[in-house]
């Protein structure tokens, strides 16, 4: 038995798992919302109380966390949680247990995925053992990448959500400027990422007040923005809720462009996350695209790299199963994991 976690800012997913015959047998899964917990142990107590394994029969535990690890602790970045390693194998009767970023579980379950869980973007082929370029927009930005070494991919993890917001054309550099008011630096976690959304939104909003719809502006008292915003855009076709999409859109693009543009993906470039399979209509429009491979005298590079949307909502719950089965078997095992499984974006 295999306890497996993606452990976000705003909702937590846990699942008991495991591996038979080289599948993943989903024994007891849970999602929930952090705000309604205190810390993320009141997570685990719950998906405990709900099912019918006990601690005991814990062979492994690998949960993908929202923020940096510190040795064998986490502390997410936009949510008040730590996360301690050797308390929770103590709770599991000493099991192995390990952290890793979000972004390194979703890197690790890329290879588990069936074409069909992939909505391509931009159709080139895979380089073998190319660099591979995961991204994910949710509460935050989640960046990772996988590098192959000595016959396996390694994940890299990452906090290049907080690197510096660049704009890419006039629209992008009018946002900036009226985000940043005192502030010496915007990061582009601060643009693309839910929050994001709804601060391109306020923006748009402030800069045509008569263009805010009496419906939107309602829902937005009561509901999440983001949410709302985008439901709002892909529903409604409300016109100032578009406008905010699709600059967020853009912006993301940009941004995954340029880091692109520094690891050179001919392995593949991942969106994942949340917010992209919501968003997956608005992406395959063609705006994305376009702010990823406006990058000047490297636009045709930028256009040389395959580009996907990972649909699949456990994809960080593949990646840590298949970690914490390395885990429970060896290093061989985990060697094998690592093996390269796609051939093409296609």
């Amino acid at each position: 038995m295999l306890l497996v976690g993606d452990v976000g800012a705003t909702n937590t997913r846990l699942a008991l798992a495991g591996i038979g015959d080289g599948a993943i047998e989903w024994l007891h899964e849970a999602c929930f919302a952090d705000a309604k917990l205190a810390s993320f142990d009141a997570a685990l107590d719950a998906l405990f109380a709900g099912a019918s394994i006990e601690r005991k029969r814990i062979g492994a535990a690998c949960l993908g966390v929202a923020g940096p690890i510190h040795g064998r602790r986490a502390q997410l970045t936009n949510r008040d949680w730590a996360i301690d390693a050797d308390a929770i194998a103590a709770t599991l009767h000493d099991a192995p247990v390990t952290l890793v970023n979000d972004l390194e579980a979703a890197a690790m379950g890329i290879d588990a995925l069936p074409e069909t869980d992939l909505a391509v973007l931009q159709e080139r082929p895979t380089a073998p053992g190319g660099v591979r370029l995961v991204i994910g927009a949710g509460t935050g930005l989640g960046i990772a990448y996988a590098v192959w070494c000595a016959g396996r991919y390694r994940i890299v993890a990452s906090e290049g959500g907080h690197a510096g917001f660049a704009p890419g054309n006039a629209r992008q550099r009018r946002l900036l400027d009226a985000l940043c008011g005192d502030a010496e630096r915007i990061e582009a976690e601060y643009v693309v990422c839910g929050a994001g959304l709804e601060r391109i939104y306020a923006v748009l909003r402030d800069e045509n007040p008569a263009g805010e719809s009496t419906e939107l502006k309602a829902e937005l008292r009561v509901h999440a923005g983001a949410a709302a915003i985008t439901r709002f855009a892909l529903e409604r076709h409300d016109h100032l809720a578009c406008d905010a999409l699709d600059l967020f859109v853009d912006c993301y693009g940009t941004v995954a462009g340029d880091q692109a543009l520094a690891v050179l993906p001919h392995g593949g470039v991942f969106v994942v996350g949340g917010i992209a399979a919501k968003i997956l209509p608005r992406l395959e429009a063609g705006g994305f695209v376009r702010a990823f491979t406006n990058k000047g005298a490297f636009s045709p590079l930028a256009k040389s790299f395959p580009i996907a949307v990972v649909t699949n909502e456990r994809l960080g719950l593949i990646g840590a199963t298949r970690i914490a089965s390395a885990l429970a078997s060896g290093p061989n095992t985990h060697a094998a994991l690592m093996a390269p499984g796609l051939g093409a974006l296609r």
